[in-house]
């Protein structure tokens, strides 16, 4: 019977595939790591710019309190609080130096396991923190995620198994010819002397145990059922997923508008106003020094949110299978 080869070699192909989208499910989680550690590295170092080019400025305020102090218009006390303020900051800018090379060592692990070329930012840019024009998590296909595809293959095989199973039931039978080579007596004269022989012969067998091959052909069908709820269970996942995390990328996308748009320039227009007006004496060093506090607070949290930004975008894609 074919279909009884065509089975096996359809449950082969079937494992080969499983096997094959494995490694691919498992190249996407490396991906998603390797991405979101090189986000983090970004994240680091740009946190590290804005901390040095705030040391610098509390510097530069240094000489104007300084300044103040000589004509008795500062104190001792406001000193102190600045060589606070920077020693934090230098304390601040060596912690995040020693995470950035644990990164870049994790990320070398990474890019040895992937062994492929990888587009990663050097900066947060626009093309790592939008999603195409378009998108929509809620009508988009996983026909081509490892993890359903795993699933299909799962239920052919099972398919596959049903058909071999079945097939045993099956008579076998089987027809057979045989050549017989016979040498010529000596001394024989007729005309059948050395003449060869042939036999044709068929057969027929019967299964009589069919129960058994029942019972197997049950747990193959059991199988499939479970290879068909785990491809649904696959795909709403993927599903839910996808949604909460486009969700939360929108969500992020609105708070670092606001930090870029809102927050950032009235901190820093507060910290110039107030700047200004201490060299005046209209304001004391408390307000000027807390306004760089906020200013830094506020610029480490829109990194926050634009490294969070990108590693979701990353989540998505690796929801999705595939690159945006």
């Amino acid at each position: 019977w074919p279909q009884t080869l065509g089975s096996m070699e359809r449950k082969a192909e079937s494992m080969a595939s499983i096997k094959r989208e494995k490694v691919e499910l498992l190249k996407l989680d490396i991906r998603f790591q390797l991405k979101s550690l090189v986000f983090k590295n970004v994240l680091l170092d740009k946190k590290i710019k804005n901390k040095k080019r705030m040391l610098s400025s509390l510097e530069n305020l240094v000489e104007v309190v300084l300044a103040r102090l000589k004509v008795g218009k500062s104190s001792q006390a406001d000193i102190s609080r600045i060589n606070i303020e920077m020693a934090k900051l230098g304390q601040d800018i060596r912690l995040l130096e020693s995470k950035i090379i644990s990164a870049k060592q994790d990320i070398k692990k990474l890019v040895d396991q992937d062994k492929q070329p990888l587009d990663l930012p050097v900066d947060f840019s626009k093309s790592w923190l939008n999603l195409p024009a378009g998108f929509d998590s809620k009508s988009t296909d996983f026909k081509a995620h490892p993890m359903v595809i795993i699933n299909q293959r799962k239920i052919e095989k099972a398919d596959a198994g049903i058909s071999f199973e079945r097939s045993k039931r099956l008579p076998m039978m089987g027809v057979s010819a045989t050549w017989f080579q016979i040498d010529e007596p000596e001394g024989m004269t007729s005309d059948d002397a050395g003449k060869d022989a042939w036999a044709v012969g068929a057969s027929i067998s019967i299964p009589i145990w069919s129960g058994k091959y029942g019972s197997l052909e049950s747990s193959q069908i059991a199988e499939k059922s479970s290879a068909q709820a785990e491809l649904r269970n696959a795909e709403l996942e993927l599903g839910t997923k996808l949604s909460n995390l486009h969700d939360e990328f929108k969500s992020t996308k609105d708070i670092v508008s606001i930090f870029r748009s809102d927050i950032i320039p009235q901190a820093n227009q507060s910290l110039k106003t107030n700047q200004k007006s201490y060299q005046q004496g209209s304001v004391p060093f408390d307000r000027v020094i807390d306004d760089y506090l906020r200013l830094i607070r506020f610029e480490d949290r829109l990194e926050d949110n634009l490294a969070k930004l990108a590693t979701l975008k990353a989540g998505i894609e690796k929801v999705l299978g595939r690159t945006l």
